[in-house]
């Protein structure tokens, strides 16, 4: 009998890296016995690309949910049934911070310090966290999509911040944790030390975790709440 799927929608290929790294380390086995993992990865964060909207975002995540089951990978006609939950990870890049604490700093892109944002132009920053803010709250209030149960998690300032404690890495530097990453992942207890280590996991539900990293700025923080996905899923996790 076909394992159901467990489908992961990433912003990036190191996210899709990282997870699937956790998602085969030794704390999970059962569960991949159990499941079919697969991942959708957009390649950019559809909470802040611009036209989307709260008013349109559920739509856009049909879309992209259909246009995968009808890409024939991993293999074609695959049905909504087919599918055990939909994962949702993005980064949460400062959404929530006060307008006030994004600045001009000569910088070539948005760069996170613990209380601020530096941007060339901040007016772009204050519109796409406003866009950002908006449609993650509109995805709280989404428990399905295409019938299938959607939830959504955060990784705050963004993977990196958590997994490394960097919140602006260069690119390549991104990429050689990435491809390190499924050792480190085996080897040397790193979730214990990030995804479960209470100084940077949420402590209390989901909601209570969203609910949270919306305060302050707390969005520019090490924190996530990915550990409640893992939840009692993880063999040992202290």
């Amino acid at each position: 009998m076909q394992k159901k799927f467990i489908l992961f929608i990433v912003e990036g290929g190191n996210d899709k890296k990282e997870i699937t790294a956790m998602l085969h380390s030794p704390y999970f086995a059962q569960y991949k016995d159990k499941y079919q993992f697969e991942f959708i990865d957009l390649r950019y964060d559809i909470t802040s690309k611009e036209g989307n909207t709260e008013k349109n975002i559920q739509g856009k995540l049909n879309e992209v949910f259909l246009n995968w089951r009808e890409s024939g990978i991993p293999f074609n006609r695959i049905k909504p049934s087919d599918v055990q939950e939909i994962v949702h990870i993005i980064d949460t890049d400062g959404a929530f911070i006060p307008k006030e604490d994004i600045e001009y700093g000569d910088v070539g892109r948005f760069f996170y310090e613990e209380k601020r944002i530096l941007s060339y132009t901040p007016s772009n920053a204050v519109g796409r966290n406003n866009r950002k803010s908006k449609i993650i709250k509109k995805l709280l209030t989404v428990s399905q999509i295409d019938g299938v149960q959607y939830s959504i998690y955060f990784l705050s300032c963004n993977m990196d911040h958590v997994l490394f404690g960097e919140r602006n890495p260069a690119q390549q530097a991104k990429d050689n944790r990435a491809r390190s990453f499924p050792f480190l992942c085996a080897k040397t207890g790193i979730l214990q030390k990030t995804i479960f280590n209470p100084a940077i996991a949420a402590q209390g539900t989901y909601e209570e975790s969203w609910a949270d990293i919306q305060d302050d700025h707390k969005s520019l923080g090490r924190y996530t709440n990915f550990n409640l996905f893992f939840g009692d899923k993880a063999k040992n996790p202290k």
